[in-house]
């Protein structure tokens, strides 16, 4: 989406899994984004070895989490949609950096 003065003010994407597939990921990836699954079930796998699963409808903010991997454990597709704020003179896109294991803005 573009504002008046024809700046992007939202970058607009999707992911498809299919059944089976697996993809590896971080939270890099996903800073500042709002992720809804829009169909299949996604099993979300973490660094530290834990994981959780999540269905259609589900609305995550996957930036937050120390990621390893999404993978589809569904009988059918995984679609997720995201959009975060676009760059502005005085609102760049979210940047996240490691310091000791903790994230913080750059």
């Amino acid at each position: 989406m573009t504002g008046v003065d024809g700046r992007r003010r939202f970058e607009r994407w999707s992911l498809r899994l299919d059944p089976g597939e697996q993809r590896p990921t971080s939270a890099a990836e996903w800073a500042g984004a709002f992720v809804v699954i829009e169909r299949g079930v996604l099993q979300v796998d973490c660094l530290a070895g834990g994981s959780r699963t999540f269905a259609a409808g589900d609305q995550l903010a996957l930036g937050w989490l120390p990621l390893r991997t999404l993978r589809n454990v569904g009988d059918g597709e995984v679609r997720l949609s995201a959009v975060r704020r676009g760059p502005t003179p005085d609102q760049p896109f979210l940047h996240l950096t490691r310091t000791q294991g903790v994230a913080s803005k750059r």
